[in-house]
């Protein structure tokens, strides 16, 4: 089964190859950022950590809150994706320090 992020990954490649020269700095970068982050998820995947698509879909929507500053979203979005997917709330302490790992693997102090 194709994954939805390997048809990512495989059209912003063909993006790069098409239009690398044109881009601007800024779209490389933001490309860049995208294709560590997919590699990121791939080895998590790899290495077990992430095994369902809902975890790597939400785990990607949190590294987003996180990184544009907004971690008291991303507990919020943290406890309810895992109450709809396993039926129980995490309490807000294991919320915070979930998020707080995760902003501390991103490099992000918050």
């Amino acid at each position: 089964m194709v994954s939805p992020y390997t048809i990512q990954a495989n059209e912003m490649l063909e993006r790069v190859e098409l239009y690398y020269g044109e881009l601007s700095t800024e779209d490389k970068v933001e490309m860049m950022k995208q294709a560590n982050m997919i590699w990121k998820v791939r080895k998590k995947i790899e290495g077990g950590e992430l095994s369902t698509d809902w975890k790597v879909r939400m785990h990607l929507e949190l590294e987003d809150n996180i990184r544009s500053g907004f971690k008291i979203t991303a507990i919020k979005h943290y406890r309810s994706e895992v109450e709809t997917h396993t039926g129980v709330q995490p309490s807000l302490r294991e919320s915070k320090d979930y998020i707080d790992s995760l902003a501390q693997t991103m490099r992000i102090v918050t």
